[in-house]
């Protein structure tokens, strides 16, 4: 997938002011240790990041918001069947490599974990954006709360401004295969294994764009789309809306070209981690 925009992060250690108070409250709020891509993409329109959060703060921990971040991952670790990785831990081995298996499952959990999340929230967005009505249920069970499970531990990243030799080059290879504007923080988090990661990659690389791959993104997408009449409102996130708040017309449109890369994004990540964790299972 090709998206011809700049994506300029804000990365946690540079924010001030409000973004780094809004950082604060999504790592507080949906129990992370790091603050998500999208989200440090968004605070390049500090506005829009200000007032995305503000509607969407209210949905973690609520029952159908829950409930629908349980079934997108299962539908992505299902979907695994339909194009299973090779023995990752035993070609490895074969390679003597020297790392911790229970260590690169671990670092999978964290973003496992979050990306379902984020997905129904980028649907949120990007189905208010095109004016369509999310957050319509007004049903005692949509604001119930469940709360968030316990934090799955901190993740640690090699960027790719701070890669060198086989680290940098595998990061490299997945920008230039997925062709979009940044490497995800789910491959800089795995690229503290590069002899892991470039398996693993080159194994997933022949199957996306197959049939089942696309089939399985569909169904992950159509879920968080049916989220959106489960949720309760009202959300507050079409474009007149933002403009009442103060967000900007510049602003405005750098955010929904966000919001549509990750949206399209975000399926294929729950399918490519669903995919790494079976391959060292």
């Amino acid at each position: 997938m090709g998206v011809a925009i700049e994506v300029r992060l804000v990365r946690p250690e540079a924010a001030q002011g409000r973004v780094r108070m809004v950082y604060d409250e999504i790592r507080d709020v949906m129990g992370l240790s790091w603050v998500p891509d999208m989200f440090q993409a968004f605070a390049a329109h500090p506005r829009y990041l200000e007032v995305a959060w503000r509607e969407l703060r209210p949905l973690v921990g609520r029952a159908p918001f829950e409930r629908a971040a349980d079934d997108i991952l299962r539908l992505g670790d299902e979907a695994v069947a339909a194009f299973p990785p090779e023995d990752h831990v035993q070609l490895l081995l074969a390679r003597r490599f020297q790392g911790d298996f229970d260590e690169i499952r671990r670092a999978l959990e964290p973003f496992r974990f979050a990306d379902p999340r984020l997905m129904i929230m980028a649907t949120v967005l990007h189905d208010a954006l095109r004016g369509e009505r999310v957050g319509t249920n007004t049903s005692p069970e949509a604001s119930r709360i469940v709360g968030v499970p316990a934090s799955r531990g901190a993740v640690r990243f090699v960027r790719p401004e701070e890669a060198e030799g086989k680290t940098l080059d595998i990061l490299e290879e997945i920008r230039r295969d997925t062709a979009l504007p940044l490497v995800a923080a789910e491959y800089q988090a795995l690229a503290l294994w590069p002899d892991y990661l470039e398996l693993a990659w080159h194994d997933l690389k022949r199957h996306v764009g197959s049939a089942g791959y696309g089939e399985a993104a569909i169904r992950i997408r159509n879920r968080a789309g049916a989220a959106m009449a489960e949720l309760p409102g009202p959300i507050y996130a079409d474009a007149s809306a933002l403009r009442e708040a103060g967000v900007q017309e510049d602003d405005l449109a750098g955010a929904r070209a966000l919001v549509k890369l990750f949206h399209e994004m975000l399926p294929g990540l729950i399918l490519n981690l669903a995919f790494f964790r079976a391959g060292l299972h």
